[in-house]
């Protein structure tokens, strides 16, 4: 039996993030062993042996020694480094077991404003999957619960809606509050829905539409390339040729300048009443 529990593969402990999974599983390893009345039960204190002598008595704190180093043993195969520094030198699986509690979860009132601070506050992104949010604040509950918070199915079933990303807006709103009682109703229907196709937002995000937008083909421009025209065409319009050089487009030709040239002298010799009316 003790050989199949040490084989029973869970994930190590690292840290305090995911203690309260791996106290679960444990827990469940420790009580299908047989274990669990001497780690967590009525059998953690160990039996006194008030006569040498007797059989029973000595039997009694032997089976419990052995009982307890077996414990240990499942505890410390499924913790981490830095976990197995604070158990290291522990005597029996209950010893271990306190320890690792009082480090990842402490008691007192500021271990559970940090949990309410937590659940409340906990948001889904747009690319985040659902079901580990979802995970998430089960778990959050689930340590509340552990130090005396219960929370109502309704409200619980509130925080899911409005923890939940923006583009759910629309599906959300299809829900009545008043009528919420089952959270995990809720949880299926969630789960469920974010496997169709329709979960997608129905306005794209800004990072969605600027990916979506990537990658649609690329849309002509209005530019059009000049090309030179013909030498008989341009001839023929009175339009310089494209190739022509600059200053000869840019210049009048030699009578329009003289011209504008005699005009200008004629306002400039005109009498005062003349320029007046030019």
């Amino acid at each position: 039996m003790a050989e199949t529990a040490l084989r029973t593969k869970v994930k190590h402990l690292e840290n305090a993030a995911g203690f309260s999974t791996w106290e679960v599983k444990l827990q469940d390893i420790l009580t299908d062993n047989d274990y669990d009345e001497y780690v967590f039960g009525s059998k953690t204190t160990e039996p006194t042996i008030t006569d040498p002598a007797n059989a029973d008595e000595v039997k009694t704190h032997s089976d419990w020694r052995c009982a307890q180093v077996k414990a240990l043993a499942i505890i410390r195969t499924r913790v981490g480094d830095s976990p197995m520094a604070y158990i290291r030198s522990a005597k029996t699986g209950k010893e271990a077991w306190d320890k690792l509690q009082s480090i990842y979860m402490p008691k007192g009132a500021i271990t559970i404003i940090h949990l309410r601070r937590r659940l409340y506050s906990l948001r889904c992104g747009e690319e985040e999957p659902i079901e580990e949010h979802l995970h998430t604040l089960s778990t959050l509950r689930t340590d509340l619960e552990k130090y005396g918070v219960t929370l109502s199915e309704p409200d619980f079933a509130i925080i899911i809606l409005t923890s939940l990303p923006d583009s759910w807006d629309h599906w959300t709103g299809n829900f009545d509050l008043t009528q919420l009682k089952d959270s995990e109703d809720l949880i299926s229907r969630v789960i469920q829905h974010a496997k169709q196709p329709s979960a997608k937002p129905e306005n794209e995000t800004s990072s969605t539409a600027l990916a979506a937008f990537k990658a649609s083909p690329a849309l002509p421009t209005h530019t059009t390339a000049l090309t030179p025209a013909p030498a008989s065409t341009a001839a023929a319009s009175g339009i310089a040729p494209m190739n022509a050089a600059p200053n000869r487009l840019a210049s009048p030709s030699p009578k329009r300048k003289n011209s504008a040239i005699s005009s200008t002298r004629r306002n400039i010799r005109a009498s005062p009443a003349d320029q007046r009316l030019i």
